[in-house]
């Protein structure tokens, strides 16, 4: 049997590896230990790019202005405060309805 993941082929052992990661990511990392202590960190999907392009969005972050705390390797934007979080969104040009973080 073939495993195939994001196009390539790959042996069964990597391919549980690389969807184990991945399901890790979708559920959000929650709670994390910070250098300040223990804050939540919040992932946003809806700000989210492919992990090819994370450079290049923080490239374009810098020329607005705006920075995320972090990136999670499957390319979304990690913010360590809600205040952070909404300039970034307002930058960026999105509209948050209310909610928009995931913990």
């Amino acid at each position: 049997m073939k495993y195939r993941y994001n196009g390539k082929t790959v042996t069964k052992t990597e391919f549980d590896r690389l969807t184990e990661e991945r399901k890790r990511f979708r559920e959000g990392l929650g709670q994390r230990e910070t250098n300040r202590g223990r804050y939540p960190v919040f992932a946003s999907e809806a700000l989210g790019v492919h992990p090819r392009n994370i450079k290049k969005q923080q490239e374009i972050d810098r020329k607005q202005g705006v920075e995320a705390d972090g990136w999670t390797p499957d390319g979304r934007p990690e913010f360590k405060s809600h205040a952070k979080w909404r300039e970034y969104v307002k930058a960026s040009g999105y509209h948050d309805r209310g909610f928009g973080m995931e913990v």
